[in-house]
């Protein structure tokens, strides 16, 4: 996810940075912000396998979203 947001920020994109850990989220943030000062980058922290966290996200931030990028792991052993 983080070598993914690197790419894209150094193509020019805007992102919501997503996660469950928000200080890790923070600091790539401010990583990103200091590399690409004319970009925005902002930090949406809630955990995809919860739908209902999803919904209140979208419902209250109504981002302009072009690409998504799932990147959520928990696919270990699974077929």
């Amino acid at each position: 996810g983080a070598a993914t947001a690197d790419i894209f920020a150094a193509n020019g994109a805007s992102l919501i940075l997503n996660g469950r850990r928000k200080e890790r989220l923070i600091e790539k943030q401010r990583q990103l912000q200091i590399k690409y000062p004319k970009q925005k980058f902002e930090i949406a922290v809630f955990d995809v396998q919860s739908l209902n966290e999803i919904e209140d996200y979208f419902k209250k931030h109504n981002p302009q979203v072009d690409v998504l990028v799932n990147n959520a792991g928990l696919a270990k052993g699974v077929d």
